[in-house]
């Protein structure tokens, strides 16, 4: 189903996401995907101890090529 009413989702960039998720789980949070690998590198979905989802992503492998209205146009 198409929504306008997502709820807020931040997206946080770092060096690993495996790190960060294995820190996450020992703090009271909950991993609910991940990681995983991707094109780009590696991104986790995690839980905080209030409920808020965050996603938790590594670009290791590379970066997404944008063009000027921020479309993403491929990977480099």
């Amino acid at each position: 189903m198409l929504t306008t009413r997502q709820a807020y989702e931040p997206d946080w960039k770092l060096a690993s996401a495996d790190a960060a998720a294995a820190v996450f789980a020992a703090n009271g949070g909950r991993v609910l995907a991940g990681p995983m690998d991707i094109s780009i590198g590696r991104p986790a979905i995690e839980k905080d101890p209030f409920g808020n989802r965050l996603v938790l992503l590594d670009s290791t492998k590379s970066t997404y090529d944008t063009d000027e209205s921020s479309a993403v146009t491929g990977v480099s």
